[in-house]
């Protein structure tokens, strides 16, 4: 069934070719045999003949191009659309490829959240230290992820911090601290609201 409804234009086109030659041949005695001889042609005889086919001639052509501004216009919407649709892909690709540079990101500032101190004096705290700006780097980044990178570093904090009394408070190391600060000075977001 594919095979003829492929084959369908070929054919009406080859007929149209067909009668457009046969008119061009035999039309003007067809349509209008009772004014043309067709034996001893005169002069007038040739304007008319002459006359049919100009118009026949000039009819195909504008047929013709209509049929290729058509075509024109039908591989000129293909082509949007194939272009809407690349462009849908890629922003698909591009949004894919941000979430895993943020899961990246994460995974890293996790990993240095997680330091610990190897017998030098604070050698640790420096990766915890760029592990939580690392954190609030990714907070302020991604609103996708601003809830879990408050809790990592809510959840931080109270692993690090036992609970202890006003003096041993103001003794506290500045990368317990440093959690605490980011938490208190990042800004607000108002939820988003997803399009019904």
């Amino acid at each position: 069934m594919a095979t003829k409804a492929r084959y369908w234009p070929h054919a009406l086109a080859a007929l149209g070719i067909l009668i457009f030659g046969l008119l061009l041949w035999k039309g003007p005695w067809w349509l209008d045999a009772a004014h043309l001889r067709r034996t001893n042609l005169q002069p007038a005889d040739g304007v008319v003949i002459t006359g049919f086919r100009t118009v026949l001639v000039a009819v195909g052509v504008a047929a013709s191009a209509a049929v290729g501004l058509l075509y024109t216009h039908r591989s000129h919407q293909t082509a949007r659309e194939l272009l809407d649709h690349t462009r849908e892909k890629d922003r698909e690709q591009a949004k894919l490829t941000r979430e895993g540079q943020v899961t990246d990101r994460y995974v890293e500032a996790i990993k240095l959240l997680a330091a610990k101190d190897e017998g030098r004096r604070g050698s640790g705290l420096m990766e915890r230290l760029g592990g939580i700006y690392a954190l609030e780097r990714i907070m302020r980044d991604s609103a996708k992820d601003h809830d879990t990178v408050v809790q990592v570093l809510v959840a931080f904090v109270r692993q690090q911090v036992p609970r202890a009394d006003e003096e041993e408070e103001a003794r506290r190391n500045s990368d317990d601290l440093a959690p605490v600060k980011k938490l208190s000075t990042r800004t607000r977001r108002t939820p988003r609201r997803r399009p019904p």
